[in-house]
């Protein structure tokens, strides 16, 4: 366990991985807790109704859909697109399409790398040749809608 601050009070406390302390934690199960009911007596709410009705932050409540927690199916008027392709998508910030996009492409990379003239020990061991050591890194940070946007364009 190491000590950490919380991300949202940010009272240190000992953590096991998380980033929220015990407090927050509840507190935020709490508001989800108050959303869930409130939809199950009001299914279709919008978000400022959920607001109204329950107090908690709209922030709050689109998090719970991003995470997977509510869909925008259970609330009315609610329209969320894909981050890398735009398309329309019930949860989450991706489409499935980009993810298994994605998905292939990064195994497909992963495992070209390690085929690609490095000793059999490397491979064994899931390292490239040419991987430098740890530490400071020069190297060009691509990200997830870059690579897909990538492959498109070939």
């Amino acid at each position: 366990m190491e000590l950490k601050n919380c991300t949202f009070c940010g009272k240190v406390f000992a953590s096991s991985g998380a980033s929220v302390c015990p407090e927050c934690m509840k507190a935020e199960e709490d508001d989800y807790s108050k959303v869930r009911e409130f939809l199950d007596i009001n299914p279709g709410a919008t978000i400022e109704d959920i607001h109204r009705g329950t107090r908690v932050e709209k922030t709050k409540i689109l998090k719970f859909i991003h995470e997977g927690r509510l869909t925008s199916r259970t609330v009315k008027g609610l329209a969320l697109n894909c981050r890398i392709c735009g398309d329309s998508i019930e949860e989450g910030h991706i489409c499935n399409a980009c993810a298994r996009e994605l998905n292939s492409d990064s195994r497909s990379e992963f495992l070209g790398d390690l085929s690609s003239e490095g000793s059999a020990k490397d491979a064994a061991e899931g390292r490239r040749q040419d991987t430098p050591e740890p530490g400071p890194s020069k190297q060009v940070r691509m990200y997830s809608r870059d690579v897909v946007t990538k492959k498109r364009r070939r």
